[in-house]
């Protein structure tokens, strides 16, 4: 769906155990996916956390779809600029720094 690019320059220490050399793009994207698809019990540690848009598709009002999107987004600690639903699921939102 939504994956990062993943660069692998592996450096190994003298026993041969990577000690540097992984590095992962921008995963907010990723997370921001998650969270839409995935519905309140999938994740184990934290039990309300997802959207499960799953249970939106039959609603032809988009606007609690939205207001959970943005719900879980900031409980995420992202601050939301804009999300909303045409054709596509379009997602402003950032990490606050």
């Amino acid at each position: 769906m939504l994956t990062p690019d993943l660069q692998v320059n592996a450096k190994r220490d003298a026993q041969g155990r990577i000690v540097e050399g992984l590095a992962m793009d921008d995963i907010t994207s990723q997370n921001q996916a998650l969270l839409t698809v995935a519905a309140a019990g999938e994740f184990k540690a934290w039990p309300t956390t997802g959207v499960g848009a799953m249970r939106f598709l039959r609603d032809d009002n988009t606007s609690a779809l939205i207001a959970e999107i943005c719900s879980q987004l900031r409980g995420d600690g992202q601050k939301v600029i804009e999300v909303k639903y045409t054709d596509n699921l379009l997602i402003d939102a950032h990490y606050e720094s």
